[in-house]
This record gives C-alpha cells, sequence and structure tokens, in this order.
C-alpha cells in the first residue's frame, strides 16, 4: 500500500503542474463565455471508488484519480466535454481551414498558445457566417479542441 500511496502523490504533484499551466492559458479571452455545461461524469471502470475529482481546464477537462480496493491499483481518468453532431461538423470543417489558412511568423513564436489563440479567433470571425450559426458555447469548445489537437497540452492529455 505504500507503494501505491507513493504513486499517488507523484500522480497528484504530476497533475498539479500541468494543472497550472493550463490555467495561465488565454483562450478565447476576448469573449467571454457565459456558460458551458460541465461534462457528464464518464463512467467508472467496475469496481474502482474515486479517490479524487477535479477540473483541470475548467469546463472542458476534469481528472479523475480511482482505485481500485481489491488492488489497491490507481488509475488516471480525463473527462473531457466533447463535442455534438452539429459541432463535430464545424469542427473538421474549421480544422482544415486552420491548417490551410495558419502561417508561421519569420519571427520565433514565444508562446504557441497564444499565437493559436490570436490566429484561430481571426480566422473564425473570416467564416463564421459560412460554416453556420453557433452558440458561444459551441464555439468555444470548437477552438478547444483545435488547440488541443494541433497546439496539444503534453503527454499528460493524450
Amino acid at each position: 500500500m505504500v507503494k501505491g500511496k507513493r504513486s499517488l502523490g507523484k500522480l497528484r504533484q504530476s497533475l498539479a503542474n500541468l494543472g497550472q499551466k493550463l490555467s495561465k492559458l488565454k483562450f478565447w479571452k476576448s469573449e467571454k463565455v457565459k456558460y458551458v455545461p460541465s461534462a457528464p461524469p464518464k463512467p467508472l471502470p467496475r469496481g474502482y471508488k474515486v479517490v479524487e475529482r477535479y477540473p483541470l481546464y475548467e469546463p472542458f477537462v476534469h481528472i479523475a484519480i480511482v482505485q481500485n480496493p481489491r488492488t489497491g491499483e490507481f488509475k488516471y481518468i480525463i473527462d473531457e466535454l466533447q463535442l455534438d453532431t452539429l459541432e463535430q461538423g464545424v469542427y473538421d470543417r474549421i480544422l482544415d481551414i486552420l491548417l490551410a489558412e495558419i502561417r508561421s511568423p519569420k519571427e520565433e513564436i514565444v508562446d504557441p498558445r497564444e499565437f493559436f489563440d490570436r490566429e484561430a479567433r481571426k480566422i473564425v470571425s473570416k467564416y463564421r457566417i459560412s460554416l453556420g450559426w453557433l452558440p458561444e458555447v459551441s464555439w468555444s469548445k470548437i477552438l478547444y479542441h483545435a488547440e488541443r489537437d494541433l497546439v496539444g497540452y503534453g503527454e499528460s492529455i493524450p
């Protein structure tokens, strides 16, 4: 059991570090999102108990640390707000547009996420009408997924 506690401590520390990095992101900062519903909790593996659950990148990503009471094994579960069918269709189109239109600047990019955020907002504004009406909440979700998939969040988030 001591081994399990040590590994849980390391896991908590690495998650805390990742959470701090993600909380500093300036995602979609010029427009305030009034309400984005939290994702319904992801089903837990059979027989596991929740040790800890907390937001990692509110409201898009939550983390659950679960433990198998019989073996003491811990699992780290990423619970992410998913796109609905309509949002997924717009996401697929906007991703192609972002890949085609975002140009790397000649100078070095200091903060890739800030660069992506700025460029993606410009491009979305340009194509928003032709992509169809969506509420701000949907655009926030779509841009979160695009940032996650194109810029990435490191090894901790698949």
